[in-house]
């Protein structure tokens, strides 16, 4: 058992590996395929449940290279996840995609 005096230095090493091996074009692709947090209202993740006039709306976004993209607000949850995933479709796969060439390039 370490006294934690290698904490900063594994710290250091999983950020570098994020970084170089797991980043395309400046994207790190492990967060793009993180789950929900637990703290989530709608169980979703990126998708926002909001109120307006007494209605009720569900905002699909996502984020790539810092910025949000975001979608038309929608009247249920169920159309908010289905263009969630039609955006995540969009902007993230790509990333993800070409981190699976990398890495079979790299074998």
């Amino acid at each position: 058992m370490s006294c934690g005096c290698q904490k900063p230095a594994q710290a250091e090493n999983a950020r570098s590996i994020l970084l170089t091996e797991k980043s395309v074009d400046g994207v790190q692709v492990p967060l793009l395929t993180k789950k929900v947090r637990s703290d989530s209202s709608t169980g979703y993740k990126g998708i926002r449940r909001r109120e307006r006039n007494g209605k009720v709306y569900y905002d699909a976004y996502i984020t790539v290279k810092g910025k949000r993209i975001s979608a038309a607000p929608k009247k249920t949850l169920d159309e908010a996840v289905e263009e969630r995933r039609r955006l995540e479709e969009q902007y993230h796969k790509p990333y993800i995609e070409a981190l699976g060439v990398l890495k079979d390039e790299q074998q």
